[in-house]
């Protein structure tokens, strides 16, 4: 008996210390370590996921097939994978803004927990802006468009493929527009709280651009920061594919100080096409480089592809060669997800097809070499969570949880050959900061209770050395960013003011210096 007992403690152990490696699925979470959810027996796809005050996580995408009446899904799920029953009917609400079909694409948690959607409302051949927002607990916000829905139509073409928040709950979106040329162009569009139309961005509340000289252009990737909107855009032009940043002004004036007259491109040096995905994802790192994700069509297939230019806007030539790093994996492989962990390194997801398609997860380091300890020693893995015969399943969206887990979303094929919405969880290791690192053991940080633009850090602080500290969101992207005076001391305290109050959710103080990078964990409430 005392001989079985021991053999079952081997082999439990065995599976723990399995599930610890970076990169292997978090066996916590959800049914061992991913939860399916099916709607209708239809194809399901989860495109965006964010944090909710509470801990949880809201899932939008899409529910329907490709050319039919496909409808909108938006679900909620606890810290731990389970599905939040309380929210909307059973934890899922199924929705479209009007038109014949509509599409979810992204989604931000605004003020009060508000959820609000973006993507496409399709009528009659005619596309345009589908928005819908929800109360914490997923009834329409009457408050909202008409009762929470809204479709704006600029002309016959165009999309929402990702929407920020920005100062007093407006926000904007970037997608595609039909351009004179018929090429499709740059959109990005600014909002009032309640729906209507900015018109003090741009011209009458939008701008539109050609990124590559009549180009087609389809945006993905937006982050607002330092009062700019910084954009990653797929451009296809002829027979090679680009990657295109752009940086505007909070006016929608292109900001000229980044890359030729705001823009840059990088079209792969002309070797074939080079995009494979019309989109990219973007992230920052602490140090305020962008990082762009994507794939590579070469000889021999799909390689995962990464990018990395400057906050200047140009390459980064310490990051692969000349800012460009292609990972030459057995299979077809391609990225659509992406963030920066606190330590500067890079997660990147997607999918590999070698005879299924599977989930694919990777981690590179600052010099965008493949990270070691990162899967059996090779810098990634692939996990099939589909049960169909087709075993069909991939990763379009990740958020990074507790600074050491990486939370996916996508979708994966189940028994009755249809996409499910998919959410999973993978192991990160520990994540405490890059380079060396100073020896605060008591680092605290906290806002304050009454002025709650006011976030104050707790420790014992060499006033020569902190130079600079970041505030970065659960994604890894840099929210804000203190420099020199900016810093206010109060004895062991350091004493930072914000523009306004932070969102409800997880942040993460980077602190650097000379010969430091220092974190502090901050919840906002």
């Amino acid at each position: 008996m005392k001989r079985f007992i021991l053999l079952v403690t081997i082999l439990l152990s065995a599976i723990v210390l399995k599930a610890q490696i970076p990169g292997a699925l978090d066996l916590s979470f959800g049914n061992f370590g991913k939860t399916l959810l099916d709607w209708n027996g239809d194809l399901n796809r989860a495109d965006a996921i964010k944090f909710t005050a509470d801990g949880g996580m809201v899932v939008c995408g899409t529910n329907g097939y490709l050319g039919g009446n496909n409808s909108c899904l938006l679900a909620k799920f606890t810290s731990n994978g389970l599905l939040d029953e309380s929210f909307g009917t059973n934890g899922i609400v199924q929705f479209g803004y009007g038109g014949e079909t509509s599409y979810a694409n992204d989604l931000i948690i605004q003020s009060e927990g508000r959820i609000l959607v973006a993507g496409i409302s399709a009528e009659a051949g005619n596309v345009s802006i589908g928005l819908a927002r929800f109360t914490s607990s997923g009834e329409p916000d009457n408050t909202f468009g008409f009762s929470g829905k809204l479709i704006v139509n600029i002309g016959e073409y165009e999309t929402a493929n990702t929407i920020v928040s920005l100062p007093n709950n407006k926000f904007a979106i970037t997608g595609s527009i039909d351009s004179p040329a018929t090429n499709l162009d740059m959109l990005v569009m600014r909002f009032l709280s309640n729906g209507s139309t900015d018109v003090s961005f741009g011209t009458n509340g939008y701008i539109s651009l050609d990124l590559n000289n009549s180009s087609t252009d389809m945006p993905r990737g937006m982050i607002f920061h330092n009062n700019k909107f910084t954009i990653a855009s797929y451009a296809f032009k002829q027979a090679t594919d680009a990657v295109a940043l752009v940086r505007l002004n909070a006016d929608g004036s292109l900001d000229t100080g980044f890359g030729v007259g705001g823009k840059s491109v990088i079209d792969g040096f002309k070797i074939m096409d080079m995009i494979a995905e019309p989109g990219s994802q973007m992230a920052f790192d602490y140090q305020g480089r962008i990082v762009v994700s994507g794939q590579f069509l070469g000889l021999a297939g799909t390689d995962p592809m990464l990018l990395r230019f400057l906050s200047n806007g140009y390459p980064d030539n310490s990051f692969g060669d000349f800012g460009m790093a292609v990972y030459q994996i057995t299979g077809d492989n391609e990225l659509q997800a992406l963030a920066v962990q606190a330590d500067g390194k890079i997660v990147a997801a997607g999918s590999s097809n070698s005879s299924n398609r599977n989930t694919f997860i990777m981690r590179v380091l600052d010099n965008g070499d493949l990270d070691p300890t990162f899967g059996m020693g090779n810098g990634y893995s692939v996990h099939q969570l589909g049960q169909g015969n087709s075993n069909i399943d991939g990763a379009r969206a990740m958020l990074i949880q507790n600074n050491n887990k990486a939370v996916l979303a996508g979708y994966a094929d189940t028994q009755n050959n249809s996409w499910d919405f998919c959410i999973s969880r993978y192991y990160l290791g520990v994540v405490t900061g890059g380079g060396n690192e100073a020896n605060y053991e008591n680092l605290n940080a906290f806002i304050d209770p009454v002025y709650k633009n006011r976030i104050t850090i707790t420790g014992e602080f060499n006033i020569n050395k902190v130079q600079s500290i970041s505030l970065l969101n659960a994604a890894g992207q840099i929210c804000h960013t203190w420099n020199g005076s900016q810093i206010n001391y109060s004895g062991n305290n350091i004493i930072l003011n914000l523009n306004r109050a932070a969102e409800p959710g997880v942040y993460l103080l980077q602190l650097s210096g000379q010969n430091i990078l220092a974190s502090a964990k901050l919840i906002c409430f």
